[in-house]
């Protein structure tokens, strides 16, 4: 796991767009500061609608400094058409299809217009492109995580003027994109969500439009995108900005310090002829645990197992994962899935023998996985019962 990107503002800067943070701003009304795709060490020194903090941050919080963006009555939107808007833009980061994306940060709403939506957090695609590829917006007393083509893949409830803390991963990717979400409050551990489709985890997305090395890209945005219906004064806080190319599990942030590493101090030696004869030293070894790949894209293993306190996974693909499709196909009886009922095999538990389901399960398993080649082994094992032995090959 690589810690891809550090937008916390823990290296002390005096403004937002400091070039330690590779930050850029892209629009802070109601004076436009867009850079055009420079380099953030052409940014103006300071931003009328973005401030770096260094009161009211999380409880617990290990850092120094946040960043508050605003969007407040009377602003206006420059140019024209703009939208409402105080954000900061990640300088030169463009992730293409194929990649994963862990992001995390705590956020405040301090203020806005209920009646509108309010994004908070952004991944956007490059110019052409269909917009927001995946957001995180609150509208009246709701938290959504979604996207304008538009798909609503988390909505749960939001308070306003009080902290809450989450981890994001993005698999970005034209038809097998994935979506996980994890939330938790100011301070303790954080808890992965049951998204819309009623499951922990959204497969098989549309989470970005271009291909891999080419096409369409993703680059992040932070800070505050209003309705231009909205009302009133609009302030969000965001603290702790981290992303990583793994899961970084619990997220434990260190707070960075500039203070010198204290030096022990030094033991005198013994006097002569007193000195500790000390015995042979002990090799130590330590197990070592496999770490998967950046680009493993997990699937559930089927049937369901759970080791080391989760579901076990296999690696999309594989053969383990495809011989786990045609136990799905062979397992599941027709009708039993409401919204693709055509989906499986006639259920041959009351059939005679021989059973005469081998060249239906075949059939199913030549429809539903293509990359399958399978062939069906029938065994009486009494009077009463039979079983069928389906052997898979990969093509």
């Amino acid at each position: 796991m690589a810690e891809k990107f550090k937008g916390d503002f823990e290296g002390g800067e005096k403004h937002a767009a400091g070039t330690k943070q590779n930050y850029q701003i892209e629009q802070a009304s109601p004076e436009e500061h867009s850079t055009g795709g420079g380099p953030p060490s052409t940014l103006p020194t300071e931003s009328p609608r973005i401030h770096i903090i260094t009161t009211g941050l999380p409880k617990n919080y290990p850092g120094k400094y946040g960043g508050r963006y605003e969007f407040l009555s009377g602003d206006t939107e420059v140019p024209a058409g703009a939208g409402q808007r105080a954000e900061l833009q990640q300088y030169n980061a463009s992730r293409f299809s194929g990649t994963h994306v862990w992001w995390h940060e705590w956020i405040k709403v301090e203020e806005r217009d209920a009646g509108h939506y309010a994004l908070l957090r952004q991944f956007h695609e490059d110019e052409g492109g269909v917009g927001v590829a995946v957001g995180i917006y609150v509208e009246g007393s709701t938290l959504y995580v979604e996207s304008n083509k538009p798909k609503i893949w988390f909505s749960g409830p939001f308070e306003l003027n009080k902290w809450f803390r989450y981890k994001l991963h993005i698999y970005l990717h034209q038809t097998e994109g994935i979506i996980e979400f994890w939330l938790g409050g100011e301070s303790g551990g954080l808890v992965k969500q049951t998204l819309t489709n009623g499951k922990l985890i959204y497969e098989g997305q549309n989470t970005i439009s271009g291909g891999s090395g080419g096409g369409k890209s993703v680059y992040a945005k932070v800070g505050i995108n209003r309705s231009n219906k909205s009302t009133g004064n609009t302030k969000v806080v965001h603290v702790g900005t981290r992303e990583w190319d793994a899961d970084p599990g619990e997220v434990a942030i260190e707070p960075e310090t500039e203070e010198p590493p204290k030096e022990e101090p030094k033991e005198e030696p013994p006097p002569p002829g007193e000195e500790e004869v000390s015995p042979p030293e002990t090799p130590v070894t330590f197990a070592t645990v496999p770490r998967r790949p950046a680009n493993f894209v997990p699937k559930l293993r089927v049937p369901l197992e759970v080791g080391a306190g989760r579901f076990e996974s296999v690696e999309q693909g594989s053969a383990e994962e495809v011989a786990a499709c045609v136990y799905a196909i062979a397992a599941t009886p027709l009708g039993a899935r409401l919204e693709l009922p055509q989906f499986g095999v006639e259920d041959p538990t009351f059939d005679q023998l021989p059973l005469e389901v081998q060249a239906k399960i075949l059939a199913a398993v030549a429809q539903w996985e293509p990359r399958a080649t399978a062939t069906a082994v029938q065994k009486i094992v009494n009077d009463l019962a039979g079983e069928i032995v389906l052997e898979v090959d990969t093509r």
